[in-house]
């Protein structure tokens, strides 16, 4: 349990402690500063260290496909998000909920969205789909218990990025809100909506489903919101948004479903060997 605190700890505070030493240092660009830095690496550099001092064992991370047993969950890790997002797009263009453009966009743009994605996302999963949750799950018996507690750290985790990281210029690109009220937004979605991505992870014992979900969540956001393809108000942002009420509904009721799936197919599952 001592190792699960320091995580926690450490994440929760290591960007925070690297703002304050880019303020100290006159560093206005916080994006690429030190607390950038710290935030992106920590939860990486965390349990790779705990492995190094060898308070986990490797095979705890989750570092395997497993593909052949779990195919149907890496087709619905791929295809989730592309489906939620046509249903918005339809229902936002038949209610006139937000404006569509067609814009063409350069292959460096979609090469960086790509490469941004595949890269911060395996830290994050390593992090909480990799450590927290499997660690959690040795400790805790309810599994509600266990999603709470490891999307609390994985928001306390994106606070400074919401509200400091992300340049000005590129924060009002992909949202219409203030950043306190897309923190709140953001942080709804990844306490309720971040269940499906643990149940992921304890169905396969494996953190890739989780992985490839996350990393086509942040593309498809990515090409639809910082592209401009989709112009949102800030209500309809709120309800239909990728991180609105619709579809973090969607994402919570499919946690819920995964979560009973796997309690009557799979009861006596170890999301940790």
């Amino acid at each position: 349990m001592f190792s699960i605190i320091l995580f926690s700890i450490l994440i929760a505070s290591l960007g925070w402690i690297g703002f304050y030493f880019d303020i100290s240092s006159n560093n206005k660009d916080y994006s690429n500063g030190l607390g950038a830095l710290l935030m992106i690496l920590s939860p990486l550099a965390i349990p790779v260290l705990f492995l190094i001092f060898k308070r986990i064992h490797f095979s705890l991370l989750g570092i395997q496909l497993n593909l052949k047993e779990n195919l149907k969950f890496y087709i619905l890790s791929i295809f989730l998000f592309p489906t939620i997002s046509v249903f918005i797009i339809i229902l936002g263009y038949l209610t006139n909920s937000f404006t569509l453009e067609w814009k063409s966009m350069n292959s460096q743009f979609i090469f960086l969205i790509i490469t941004t994605s595949l890269l911060k996302n395996i830290f994050e999963e390593i992090g909480w789909r990799g450590f927290l949750a499997p660690s959690l799950k040795l400790h805790l018996k309810n599994d509600y218990l266990i999603h709470l507690f490891t999307n609390l750290v994985w928001i306390s985790w994106h606070l400074p990025y919401w509200f400091y990281f992300i340049p000005e210029t590129e924060f009002s690109k992909f949202t219409t809100l203030t950043r306190i009220d897309f923190a709140i937004c953001s942080s709804l979605s990844l306490l309720v909506g971040g269940i499906v991505y643990n149940e992921l992870r304890f169905i396969t014992n494996s953190i890739f489903p989780s992985y490839i979900l996350h990393v086509i969540h942040n593309i498809t956001t990515g090409i639809l919101l910082s592209s401009g393809m989709i112009v949102y108000t800030p209500i309809s942002e709120v309800i239909l948004g990728l991180n609105g009420i619709l579809v973090t509904s969607v994402l919570f009721f499919m946690g819920i479903y995964l979560n009973v799936y796997r309690k009557k197919y799979m009861p006596n599952i170890n999301a940790t060997t």
